[in-house]
């Protein structure tokens, strides 16, 4: 694999760069990301990859039929978001990748902002996130941030369009570029114990350790739809029922999903990990005895 640390998405051959867009049963979001980077003309620069994880709702015919030019791979349907990049980026990088971008269906990137971090990826050898901002009415956008007290805590602010590349412990993986120095270092994603939530965090936090820059570019910007299911509450938030919050430590979308919290604490921070386990399920286990309570 030929490594230039100077590439660019201007003078990438089409094999140099690849985009990785999981995807699950939301066909209509699929095709209006698709018609967004046709438009932005990604094609003649890079190769697109959507990685349909399973779904029935009529995705692959959609994009046999619409989008000749967009490569698909299909899976089982129990890879989730972590499982389902970590197979894009196994054929991306068989197809002779440089440099590959995560881009999540339902975010929309800027015009130029994919470029920009794809060359400030191989230009540092690193892993670059952009800012997607959201509709919510906190005007929360996907970014990245610092480890604060074992967990990762989002800038707040997020940086502005103008402002200068921050350095971070760990990125969303909504908009992100990643050079090929990153994976050969590293390797690809664990993804058996964290498949979706924290398979962001926790990759880019093993770059970040092993001494690799994870950067993020303010000027890589996009819009994104917010993620209002549950994976963004707390599991003390009065609007979780019982139900929910003990469906929670089973479910891979959840914050407070057993295995991958496990994997998280455990893999980073060893025996102190295990003590913020312990204190989680414990006030886990009081919360849901007082929800018994008020039953």
């Amino acid at each position: 694999m030929m490594n230039n640390p100077a590439l660019t998405a201007s003078d990438a051959s089409s094999d140099a760069v690849w985009l990785i867009i999981p995807v699950h049963n939301r066909c209509a979001t699929t095709r209006r990301i698709l018609g967004h980077l046709d438009r932005l003309g990604v094609a003649t620069w890079a190769k697109v990859l959507v990685v349909d994880d399973g779904s029935n709702d009529g995705t692959a015919a959609m994009l046999n039929n619409e989008f000749p030019w967009v490569k698909s791979l299909r899976g089982p349907g129990d890879w989730w978001w972590g499982g389902a990049i970590r197979a894009g980026m196994e054929v991306a990088i068989k197809g002779g990748a440089e440099c590959i971008c995560w881009v999540n269906d339902d975010t929309l990137p800027a015009v130029g902002s994919l470029e920009r971090l794809v060359e400030l990826a191989c230009t540092r050898a690193a892993m670059v996130g952009g800012v997607s901002q959201t509709e919510h009415p906190s005007g929360f956008a996907y970014g990245g941030g610092e480890i604060i007290g074992g967990w990762p805590k989002a800038l707040n602010p997020m940086p502005k369009p103008d402002e200068n590349v921050t350095q971070v412990a760990w990125l969303h993986g909504n908009l992100v570029a990643i050079s090929a120095k990153v994976w050969q270092h590293i390797g690809l994603p664990d993804v058996r114990w964290a498949k979706h939530h924290f398979a962001d965090v926790s990759y880019a936090l093993t770059a970040h350790r092993t001494g690799l820059e994870v950067l993020l570019l303010p000027s890589a910007t996009a819009e994104a739809s917010w993620n209002g299911s549950g994976n963004y509450f707390s599991w003390r938030d009065s609007q979780l029922s019982f139900r929910q919050l003990v469906s929670g430590f089973w479910d891979p979308r959840m914050w407070w999903y057993l295995p991958g919290v496990v994997f998280y604490q455990w893999h980073f921070f060893g025996w102190e990990g295990v003590w913020r386990i312990f204190f989680l399920i414990s006030r886990a286990v009081l919360i849901l005895l007082l929800k018994c309570l008020q039953r």
